[in-house]
């Protein structure tokens, strides 16, 4: 009987290692969680944050415009309604060269959320700066644009 006894803590000392694993835990339980604003891997040197973030808004469209960073092979956009937007939230990535991108099929009166990170090497880099839009409505935008005219 001590040796069924003997197995069985021996299979539970193998489960909780095992479960241990994969959970994640690495050092001995030391890894600590990162911030939801950090890049995947912040353990690496990250490329600078994208600068200067700007839009400009249509009718059911926003653009988003920002300033190059050095040694980028191209930008992730990453973005929600909700505000607080972090790397967890929807995401695309575009090509090098590619300073603006054109979020298109909006609904008007809703709030878009936007922050950049630069892409090189094998992680997204720092994250800008959130920029807020609220789309106007149909009638706020035809005031905007009649306020424009000349």
């Amino acid at each position: 009987m001590s040796l069924n006894r003997e197995s069985l803590f021996r299979s539970l000392a193998l489960m909780a290692l095992l479960v241990f694993a994969v959970a994640g835990c690495k050092d001995g339980g030391t890894e600590s969680a990162a911030s939801p604003d950090a890049s995947p891997d912040a353990g690496t040197a990250a490329l600078a944050a994208p600068a200067n973030l700007r839009v400009a808004i249509g009718a059911d469209r926003i653009t988003l415009r920002w300033d190059p960073v050095a040694g980028a092979e191209g930008y992730r956009v990453y973005w929600n309604q909700s505000g607080q937007v972090t790397v967890h939230d929807a995401w695309l990535d575009l090509p090098d060269g590619q300073l603006s991108y054109l979020h298109r099929d909006l609904l008007p009166g809703q709030r878009y959320h936007y922050r950049l990170a630069a892409l090189g090497g094998d992680a997204p880099g720092q994250l800008s700066a959130e920029i807020g839009v609220i789309l106007p409505d149909g009638a706020t935008a035809s005031s905007l644009a009649s306020d424009r005219a000349p």
